[in-house]
Order: structure tokens, then sequence, then C-alpha cells
């Protein structure tokens, strides 16, 4: 039964306790129905019976959901809201959540500040469907990844509306929404950050205060440490001359040549001004206290003095790097044969490094600390070192540092160290590509928390929250979105640190984008950035801003997507970062390929082949686009020896998912030259046992592209269906129009009506296949206005191409003229 056309609609509301009406009358829904109801209602589409006994009875036979549906029927307008078509259900109703997110979706596209977000957050006054769902397992965490996403677009809104309230001078309404942000999440030093800074500047320093003071607490639970903007917002408000007078109390007036200087550093103030005082100008001389010259030991307590000073300041942003102070202060340290001082020093030093991006800072620390430690005292500082390796992708530095973990772990009989040791070694393997035995360790590390669980010893958070990561990393890699996605969510539940949950907001956006879910996966991902950013995480924005513009590129904001490759370019040359270097290389000439372009993109592509090589894998990245290029232009025989030499060089093992991409293109090329699409799908059925949808549906639409015969084309697009009920399709433009020439191309060869003006339209577009319309398009008409049509397609294709493909491509007109 397909839904009427009556005035009426179902209204539903499912923040707090469920409600149902049709023209003006509550329905009265109970039990396992009224969670059925709530289900489809808010899903929106159709679904599948399969699905829903799958949710609802796992253990039960379908007259359970027929009972279900028919008690459904009898409900007031059900001929109006309700549609069954046997194979699936669909109900159609204005719903809270989906408006909620409607608005919250619109508004987020406006600037931070300049939208009222009201009328969203007065629909979400309530927790999402409170019903209980226990005996329902998939039903239940259904249900909860429902509400942590929606609580997500509820703190969006909430941050926005802050933003908004603050601009338009409604403080007290600012403030409330940022006290509801720290309610929900403690730790959320942006949401911090706005509140103290509305107290500071209405002059309630002491409520400032106590916000600080309230964060540096729960970041220190959480292992964490305050951000220097955080610190800065009142120690930017602090009177200089009160400082000064603070450091006088402290220090000595005469210290030693080139205090001067230094102290002009950490106060910010000019250096002569810092002498005077130093040397007792326009003070009470009778206060100055007499020091005799500087004997190392006394230098040494200066150092220390200075170390205090400087914990003192709440570590304000200075001209000088706060880590080259703790440095110094170490090594003075060490030369009084204070060596666990100096780690200590070496160890601020580091942390001090690694907060404001200084990464090869931070290491050089870290290792010199552990060179002055005894063996027993070095575990702490093997596990931070560790991060910062994970954190950089140092493959080689986690090998040496796993073993030197394994070593302690054997000797001092330390499950902290083993764990971090095989999670180390984990994440190695992983950067290598060698996925198996990444999993192995992995395995390894599960042993061991398992075994601290069973003797009820609590497991360090940082170590369950990476083990989760490496967890959703690996199936990621695998391609094995839905549980990666699951890995990254049970990480987020627990809690994580701000820096890690960066990474979990940052990988969990990228499954969402190859789940097609772009939405999602840009708001995740924009989140992650702007944490990423207050944090200072350079490595983490990043893959950020990587993901990001790849996934603006599959919503067609190709703006977006240049201006997101070309940002990466420039992160990873400041982090020598080679494989993002080589990633956004890459994606760059992906974009000027899809856009028609293909002498840009053959450019970008040669530019990615003078790039160091990292490993196997991304040597095959330029082959990938120069490769298509020539195909394009005509050379196949070009394009499949290019291809084939790089497989047999590389071991399929180590080329991962870059691999099946290579196999693709070989597969592709086996059409286009003998219309044989074996080789294509035995990889497409490789690819859907493995779920990887993204190859799927590329395969497909390009065999689909490419082949002669209707039968095998249809069979393609049945197949694709699927993606195109799922949005999958319609949600990316540029696959949305290859989808659009490919039936014009089929209603041609089954000699039926074509859409001309589709044809026209693509060939007018930057589009990698406009080439192709407007070739069909002079077939069907033959004028000279659709003659020079394709002249300009191929104009601005082969702009920038090599001679020899210049002349591939041109050849392949002559026959159509």
């Amino acid at each position: 039964m397909k839904p009427g056309h009556n005035t009426f609609m179902l209204s539903v509301r499912l923040f707090g306790s469920p409600h149902f009406a049709y023209g003006g009358e509550v329905l009265r829904v109970r039990g396992k129905t009224r969670l059925l109801l709530a289900y489809l209602a808010h899903l929106g589409r159709e679904t599948a019976r399969s699905e829903l006994m799958r949710l609802f009875w796992p253990s039960g036979r379908p007259h359970n959901l027929r009972q279900a549906l028919g008690s459904l029927r009898r409900l007031p307008g059900a001929g109006e809201w309700l549609w069954d078509q046997g194979s699936g259900v669909h109900v159609k109703a204005k719903i809270d959540t989906a408006e909620f997110e409607g608005l919250v979706n619109t508004l987020s596209k406006q600037p931070l500040g300049s939208a009222d977000h009201s009328a969203a957050l007065a629909l979400a006054t309530a927790p999402f469907l409170p019903l209980d769902a226990t005996e329902l397992p998939d039903l239940e965490a259904w249900q909860q990844d429902e509400r942590r996403r929606l609580s997500e677009l509820l703190q969006r809104a909430r941050r926005a509306q802050a933003a908004y309230c603050a601009q338009a001078g409604k403080v007290e309404d600012a403030e409330l929404y940022l006290k509801a942000l720290l309610n929900d999440d403690p730790s959320d030093e942006d949401a911090a950050q706005r509140l103290m800074s509305l107290y500071v500047q209405s002059g309630r320093r002491d409520q400032a205060s106590a916000v600080y003071n309230a964060l540096k607490r729960e970041l220190k639970s959480l292992g964490s440490e305050l951000h220097p903007r955080t610190t800065a917002l009142l120690g930017t408000e602090q009177d200089y001359a009160e400082l000064l007078a603070q450091a006088r109390r402290l220090l000595p007036p005469e210290l030693s040549p080139g205090s001067a200087a230094l102290w002009s550093k950490v106060v910010g103030l000019p250096e002569l001004e810092v002498a005077q005082w130093l040397s007792g100008a326009e003070h009470n001389s009778t206060e100055l206290e007499a020091v005799p010259p500087l004997s190392p030991p006394l230098a040494t307590l200066w150092q220390g003095r200075l170390a205090h000073w400087l914990s003192e300041l709440n570590e304000r942003p200075v001209g000088t790097p706060l880590h080259t102070f703790w440095a110094l202060i170490a090594q003075h340290w060490q030369a009084a044969g204070r060596c666990d001082q100096a780690a200590q020093s070496l160890t601020r030093a580091a942390q001090q490094a690694q907060r404001i991006g200084a990464y090869a800072a931070a290491r050089q620390h870290y290792t010199q600390a552990l060179s002055l430690l005894d063996d027993e005292a070095r575990l702490p500082l093997l596990s931070e070192l560790a991060g910062l390796q994970e954190l950089l992708a140092d493959a080689p530095g986690l090998e040496q540092n796993a073993q030197a973990l394994h070593a302690y772990a054997q000797r001092w009989q330390s499950d902290a160290a083993l764990l971090t040791a095989h999670l180390s070694t984990a994440t190695a393997k992983l950067l290598r590509g060698e996925l198996s035995q990444a999993d192995l360790s992995i395995n390894a590390a599960l042993g061991v928390v398992e075994r601290l669980e069973r003797a009820n010893i609590t497991v360090d958070l940082n170590l369950r929250c990476r083990l989760h990561l490496l967890r959703g990393n690996l199936r990621l890699r695998a391609g094995r979105y839905a549980e990666a996605r699951a890995a990254y969510q049970a990480g987020l539940a627990c809690q994580p640190p701000p820096e890690l949950k960066v990474r979990f907001l940052g990988n969990l956006g990228a499954v969402y984008g190859q789940e097609e879910r772009l939405v999602e996966a840009r708001h995740t991902l924009e989140d992650a950035l702007s944490l990423a950013r207050s944090l200072g995480q350079l490595p983490s924005a990043l893959g950020i801003v990587l993901n990001l513009a790849v996934t603006a590129e599959k919503l067609g904001d190709t703006t977006a997507a240049i201006s997101g490759n070309q940002e990466t370019l420039s992160l990873a040359r400041e982090l020598n970062h080679i494989p993002s270097l080589h990633m956004a290389y890459r994606n760059l000439a992906t974009l000027h390929l899809r856009r028609g372009a293909l002498g840009l993109a053959w450019n970008t592509a040669q530019d990615l082949q003078d790039l160091p090589i990292p490993d196997a894998a991304h040597a095959a990245l330029p082959d990938l686009v120069l490769a298509e290029v020539e195909w394009h232009c005509g050379a196949l025989g070009a394009a499949r020896q290019r291809l084939e030499a790089r497989l047999a060089t590389v071991p399929a093992g180590q080329l991962d998912r870059i691999g099946q991409q290579v196999a693709l293109h070989l597969g592709i090329l086996s059409i286009l030259q003998y219309q044989d699409q074996q080789p294509l799908l035995a990889l497409l059925a490789q690819a859907e046992a493995a779920s990887y949808q993204e190859l799927l549906v590329e395969g497909r639409l390009d065999a689909a592209l490419f082949l002669t015969a209707p039968e095998q084309i249809r069979r393609h697009l049945e197949a694709l269906s699927q993606f195109n009920t799922s949005g999958q399709l319609a949600r990316t433009p540029n696959r949305l129009a290859r989808l659009e020439l490919i039936r014009c191309q089929l209603a041609w060869r089954e000699q039926r009506p074509v859409k001309r003006s589709v044809l026209r339209r693509l060939a007018r577009e930057p589009f990698l296949y406009a080439l192709h319309a407007a070739r069909l398009l002079n077939r069907l008409e033959g004028s000279t206005q659709t003659w020079q049509l394709y002249l300009k397609a191929a104009a601005r294709a082969g702009q920038g191409l090599p001679p020899t493909l210049r002349r591939a491509l041109v050849k392949q007109l002559s026959p159509e003229k």
C-alpha cells in the first residue's frame, strides 16, 4: 500500500518519550510495535522485511512482523502514511529528529556565530528514543549509534548558538549554552575557552579562573594538559608590572650576563626595561640583596628557580619556545650531576615541544631523557615516546621502541610495558602495510588486556584507547568499514583524552566517507580539525585536511577539494611527511582527471613521480593516474604495459588497497581492448566479499561505460541500483554524471530515444567523460555545432599533454568528423 495525498500527516516526536499523532489524534502504540513504528519513522526510507526481522525478531518467524504491521494498519490514517510493498516497508511522517538534523545541517553551512540555532535546539530537549531495547542487541546498537550521532549534532548546535548569542550581546544565554557543553563533556577545551573569554570580557575573572582550574583538573585526570591558548586567556590579562614584582621576589636581582635578554623573552617586555629592573634601578636599594658572583651550584639553583617561575607563568606564550628553556635547565642539572632532575626537565621540554608542533625537538628531548634514566624508571618515557612515534607514523622508531619495551617487560615482569610493546609493533606493521602481522600483535595486546581484567587490574586509559584506535585502523585498511566504525565509536565511548579524541574523530570521518555518508563525514572531520588545531596537533590536522578534501570532491565541491589538497601539501612539506605529499599530489591529479583536464593530470602525476618513494604501495600511485590518462587518449597498449610492469615489481600483499586499484585498471583495459569483463568480474567478487564498496561502485560504473553489449551493461546497472537507492551515487556528482552518460549510451545501443539535452550538458561540463558525451552527440546529430562542441572538449582535455599522447588523442577524432 502506498501513502495517499491527504492533507494530514503522521506526526512523530522521538526526542523524549515517543509520541505519534495523526490529524490531531494521538495514536496508541505499545510494546515492540511502538519501537517498530519509531524505527521506521526515523529512518524515513523503505526498509527490507529481512532487515526488520533481524532487528526486531532475530529468532522469530515472519508472522511476528506481519502481526506488528497488521496492528499498524489498523491505526488512524495508516493508508496515508504506511507504505508496504511486500518486500519492504516505509513510513512517511513529519518527525522532530529529521527536522532537527535538517536545521542543524543547513545552519552549519553558515559561518560560526552568524546563524540562530534556537529553533533546532528547541526540538532536542530530551534524549532520543528512551525505550528499553536490551533484549534486541542489534536494535540497541542502532539506537546507541543514533543517540550518539544526534548528541554530536546537538553539541554542534549548542556551540554555534553560544557563538551567535555572544556576538549578539546575549551573554547570559551564551553562558547557559557553554555550561551545557561542559556539563556533557567537562574536557571540552573549546567550550571552556569561550566561557572564560565571556567572563574575562565582563570582568568576572574569578569565574574565569574557576573554569580554568576545573578544566585543568579534568585534563590532568585524563593524562593531558592545557593548551597555551587557554592559559593565555588569563595570562594576557595580567599586569606586567605585577609579573615583574613577583619575579623580583622570587629571584635575586643580579644573575649573570645575558639574563636580561632571557627574562625579556619570558615576560614579554623590552630588554632595556628588564635590565633596569635587574640592576635595581628605580627601586629602593635597601630592598636588594647582595648576591656574590654565581658559582656552578648557585647557577643550578637559579635554573631550578627559573623552572618554578616558568610553571608559575602557567606557560603563557613567549617569543622563544618554552621547551628551549626547559632544555637549558636540564643542561644545568646534568652538569651538577642531578640526572633525575635533568630527565624531568627534558620530559617537560619534550611535552612543550610536542604541544607546539616541534616534533623533531620533542623526539630528541625524549631520547636524551631516556639516556639519563636507570632502566627501571624508563617505562613512562618509553610509553610517551611511543605515542609521539605513532603520531609521526615513524615505523622504524616504533619497532626500536617495541624492542626496548619487550626487554623492559621481560626484565621487570611489567604487563603495561608488554601491552605498549604489542601496540607499538602493531602500529609499525600497519604503517608498513603488513596487515596480518599487525593483526597478530593486536590480538596479543587483547590477550594482555583480558589477563589484566581477569585479575581486576585497571588498564591505563591511553593504552585501552590506543588499542581501540589500532583495531579500527586495521579494519579501515582492510575495507571492513562497519567494524572500523564500531571500534572508533567504542574508543570515543571510553572518553579518550583530547589528543586521542582527535584521531578517533578523524578516522571515524574517514569511515563515513568510505561508506558514502558524506555529510556526516564532513561534519565529523570538521569537528576533528577544529580540535586538532586547538591542540596544535599538526600531524593529525594533516590527515584530517586530506580526508576533508576527498569528501569535498565526492560532494562535488571541487574548489574546496583543490584548496584542501593544496593545504595538505603545505602541511606535509612543513612536517616532511612524504606519504601525505604523495596522497595530496595523487588527489590533485585525480581531480584534474575527473574534470577532464588530462594534461594537468599527467603533469601532476609526473611531479608525484619525482618525490621520494616511502614504500612500494606509494610507488604505484602515479602509475594509476598516468595509465588512466593514456587509455583516455587511446594509448591502451602503453597503459597496460605500465600497469603490468608495476604489478610485477611489487608483491600484492604490500600493495594493499592500491594493488586492487591497479587490478581494477587492468580489468577496465581488458574491456576496452577485448570486451572481456572476466578479470573485472573476478575482482568485483573479491571486493563484494570484503565489503569494499568504493571499488564495487567504481568498477561497475566504468564497466557499464565501456562495454558494448546492452545485456551486460544492464546487469551492471542493476547491481548499481542498490547503491543508487542508498544515495551513494546521487550524493556524488561525478558518479551521477557517469550514470547519466551510461543510460544515454545504452539507449543509443538499443536504438531508443536518447536524451540529447543531457549529452549536450555533459559535453560542456568540466567532466572526464565530456569527450565521450560530445562524441555520442556528434554521432546522433553530425552537425557543425556538435562537431565544434566535440573539438572544444578534446582541446580542453589535451591541453598540456606530451606530444605522443596529444597525437593519440587527435587520432581518435578523425573517424568521427
